[in-house]
């Protein structure tokens, strides 16, 4: 896979220890193309950010 692209649309922090994250990204494989729009939610623990679990669109 070749990684062509990442476009980030938008971010937010909901407060201290949540934040998400809105992505597009592409790439191509055995020549075919792909993309993946995402909404990415964080939270923060012990001063580390995590990725818990997201919404693709």
């Amino acid at each position: 896979m070749k990684w062509l692209g990442l476009e980030v649309r938008d971010h937010r922090q909901r407060d201290a220890d949540h934040a998400e994250v809105e992505f597009v990204a592409r790439s191509r494989l055995a020549g075919r193309a792909t993309r993946l729009h995402e909404r990415s939610r964080f939270v923060r623990e012990g001063g580390r950010w995590y990725y818990p679990d997201g919404d693709m669109q």
